[in-house]
């Protein structure tokens, strides 16, 4: 009176069965001194039939830069999702890993990454750092679901960002614009120049780029990125004071010959003509 059985029953299933739900109709029959006595479940109990891979994972990439890219990436598979929708911690969707691998140009092995996924934790996308830039790259993703079926998504390929200008240098030839040069990023279609702290973005395909209508004896950092249709590089920082605005004083009607004028703050290689 008042014990207690614990019965661990393992099932296996023929890997020629058809995916879907079977329903286990559980008895137990209790005999004692002769007596039995039987328990009956009926269909309480329902078994989750899953033979078969989870689905192709979806790959794609973005936040791309000269060093770093974000592979996203996702996969289910229906059976396991049942699973996983009552059991929280078993893993999401169906899935319970993902395998992120990405080759280098020649084939080699740049980085491998295992990750665990659940309902708590369901990492969707990965950051690839200390890339190399206007470099192509190759990614596969292997999907694993809770039976431990795989999936692959494989030869997904990218291209990282240009690396960003070199040698950037500002020159403010007079009171009201400065000039932005630097050297061309391989691999760069076009750069995009900012004037930070301020909603002012210009693009060029050249390597040289005037800023204008500044204020004259002003303080402003610039910044200039490399673009290419793969992404943007990041950006490289500059600050530069413009000149004093020039300024003629003297007398202003002139009756006399030789009156003597004075100009001050003319930038180099300006002059004054009347």
């Amino acid at each position: 009176a008042g014990a207690t059985g614990t019965f661990l029953l393992t099932l296996n299933i023929p890997q020629s069965e058809h995916d879907g739900n079977r329903p286990m109709n559980l008895y137990f029959v209790a005999t004692r001194k002769g007596s039995s006595t039987t328990f009956d479940y009926g269909s309480h109990l329902t078994i989750l039939i899953d033979n078969l891979p989870p689905d192709v994972p979806t790959v794609d990439v973005g936040g791309i830069r000269n060093s770093e890219a974000i592979l996203y990436f996702s996969s289910f598979d229906a059976r396991s999702n049942e699973y996983t929708i009552v059991n929280k911690d078993a893993g999401y969707m169906g899935i319970k890993s993902y395998e992120l691998t990405l080759l280098n140009p020649n084939g080699t092995l740049k980085e491998r990454k295992t990750i665990s996924v659940d309902f708590w934790d369901p990492t969707s996308n990965y950051t690839f750092r200390n890339l190399s830039p206007n470099t192509q790259y190759t990614a596969s993703v292997v999907a694993t679901d809770l039976v431990g079926h795989t999936r692959t998504r494989s030869g997904f390929t990218f291209t990282t960002a240009p690396r960003p200008p070199a040698n950037l240098t500002a020159s403010s030839p007079n009171h009201c614009s400065v000039v932005l040069n630097w050297n061309a990023s391989p691999g760069a279609t076009r750069y995009k120049v900012y004037v930070v702290g301020s909603t002012q973005v210009y693009t060029t395909t050249s390597t040289s780029f005037t800023i204008d209508g500044l204020n004259p004896n002003t303080t402003y950092s610039y910044a200039v990125s490399a673009e290419s249709p793969a992404g943007e590089s990041d950006r490289v920082n500059i600050s530069r004071t413009t000149r004093p605005r020039p300024r003629v004083n003297g007398p202003g009607l002139v009756c006399n010959t030789n009156t003597l004028f004075e100009i001050q703050n003319l930038p180099e290689g300006f002059s004054v003509h009347w």
